[in-house]
């Protein structure tokens, strides 16, 4: 899945991860003006968890290469283990700015094609 998020209030974005495969989802990242935004050498964590605000239950960042950067285009790509179907919450942010680009519901199912 392939998106363009408009960075100016970050963006409330439902995603559906089926635990058959390696979560992937990658997006482009624009400002108010509808211009790429560079996020070279940014550091993003994706946190996934139970309640809105409870502590994370899995994560993906920058730093263990499961999150990549190029330009303003960001991918998201990780096997997930401890997953079970059900709807978890998750943020992505952008922690060198300290800022939420993305956050909303992942709906996590074992389904089929």
């Amino acid at each position: 899945m392939a998106t363009s998020i408009d960075l100016r209030n970050g963006q409330a974005v439902n995603l559906i991860y089926n635990l058959r495969e390696d979560f992937y989802f990658s997006f482009s990242v624009t400002d108010q003006d509808d211009a790429a935004v560079d996020l070279t050498g940014k550091s993003l964590t994706l946190s996934i968890r139970l309640t809105d605000n409870g502590d994370p239950v899995a994560t993906a960042t920058t730093a263990a290469s499961e999150i990549t950067i190029s330009t303003s285009t960001v991918t998201i790509e990780k096997e997930f283990t401890g997953l079970t179907a059900r709807v978890y919450y998750y943020d992505i942010m952008n922690t060198s700015d300290d800022r939420c680009i993305l956050d909303g519901r992942l709906i996590v199912n074992y389904g089929g094609r």
